[in-house]
């Protein structure tokens, strides 16, 4: 029996006498449960299941009480150790993750929340550009297992990885650290970028006189449901009505998709993450693993709510050279895509864009347009004598 009728309305509730805005506590409240899960539900897609973890990143000025915000949901999330696991330390590379995921394997699955209330402490620019930003855009879709092979170095392997991400900063570290070959791709299209440029600043001078005997009531409550949260496991199925909602939600996505994926590769993958956003919501109400209308309808609402500000954010990261150069790379391919019947090939590609870049510049330009599902690529000859072929045709037309 639940304490509560909505876990995350309770929470914003609960954090209302503080002076961070509401989306930023929305999202963390999302965050929290997302982590408590730990990949013990999923919804069947056929192809692949799809678990409910996010990558959640607030971006505001300083001083708007960001930190604070996430630390509220940290506390919450504290009540549930040592089943939920979180690294708040320095991460140098995708090592330091890895060999932590490793030794914190729980019922045979790796899971770990990677929280930093201020993202910079945590993380260096240059790690991310160099490796960090292409290993976490790969374990987010992960799924039994996940292999990390280190160049001069030692290889790991992940069992059943399942990473959160609850973090924090201001747009300009944002702007210095995401890898512009990232932008609309494999990195920013898997991050739920928080921002409130809308509401007026709550001026909270006294927040400890919200610690009333209301608000420490309400907290027991949220501890004992988030308890209950992270014990359930099972596969969600589509409750009434359900299916007929998402059918032509499902199709207008896709017509966005094709407008917009080229700039972030987040419309592409949109559908699912109001999945993944309605899974959550429901384990936040209820204990019966369904997807409801009302779940749909309320994380369609709130992911909408923060798409504008995400596409000013994603546009200041593309004005620069290297932004420049992955569309053009995308043009190219989208102009030749029917040039043979695989599509363009890798050395005519190389060919038609060295007077611009090398081909060490090139590669993560085409992983970052693959991960966002803006090209397919297409190998041939594989398996058999004589050279393998690579092909490239763009997805969206």
């Amino acid at each position: 029996m639940r304490a509560l009728p909505h876990w995350i309305r309770a929470y914003v509730e609960y954090t209302s006498g503080q002076e961070a805005p509401e989306p930023y506590h929305y999202w963390t409240a999302m965050s929290v449960i997302s982590t408590a899960l730990r990949k013990q539900i999923w919804k069947d897609r056929g192809i692949y299941l799809l678990y409910p973890n996010l990558y959640v990143i607030v971006v505001g000025p300083s001083g708007d009480k960001k930190s604070t915000a996430l630390r509220c949901g940290k506390k919450l999330l504290d009540t549930l150790n040592p089943t939920v696991k979180i690294f708040n330390g320095k991460i140098t590379g995708p090592e330091v993750v890895i060999k932590r995921m490793s030794k914190n394997q729980i019922d045979g699955k790796s899971c770990l929340l990677l929280f930093a209330s201020e993202l910079s402490n945590m993380i260096n620019v240059e790690v991310i550009k160099r490796t960090f930003a292409q290993f976490i855009s790969e374990v987010y879709d992960a799924d039994d297992k996940f292999e990390y092979i280190r160049m001069g170095g030692d290889d790991y392997t992940i069992v059943e990885p399942y990473v959160t991400i609850l973090g924090a900063s201001t747009a300009n570290w944002i702007e210095e650290a995401i890898p512009t070959k990232q932008v609309g791709g494999g990195f920013t299209s898997r991050i739920i970028f928080v921002q409130d440029k809308l509401s007026k600043r709550r001026l909270v001078p006294f927040p400890e006189r919200a610690i009333t005997q209301e608000n420490i009531a309400l907290r027991k409550k949220l501890i004992t449901d988030l308890a209950q949260i992270a014990s359930l496991k099972g596969v969600y199925s589509w409750g009434k009505g359900a299916e007929d909602w998402f059918d032509p939600f499902y199709a207008a996505t896709a017509v966005e998709s094709e407008k917009r994926s080229a700039e972030d590769g987040y419309y592409a993958r949109k559908a699912d993450l109001v999945i993944k956003l309605a899974m959550i919501i429901g384990c936040a109400k209820r204990d019966a693993l369904t997807i409801e209308v009302e779940d749909l309808q309320e994380a369609k609402q709130e992911i909408e709510k923060q798409e504008k500000s995400r596409a000013e954010l994603l546009t200041g990261l593309s004005a620069t050279e290297e932004g420049a150069n992955i569309l053009y790379v995308r043009e190219i391919i989208a102009q030749h895509s029917h040039d043979t019947e695989n599509g363009m090939s890798h050395s005519d590609l190389v060919r038609d864009v060295q007077s611009r870049m090398n081909a060490s510049t090139l590669r993560p330009i085409i992983f970052s347009l693959k991960e966002g599902n803006i090209i397919e690529e297409k190998v041939t000859g594989e398996g058999r004598p004589g050279p393998v072929g690579r092909y490239y045709r763009s997805i969206l037309q």
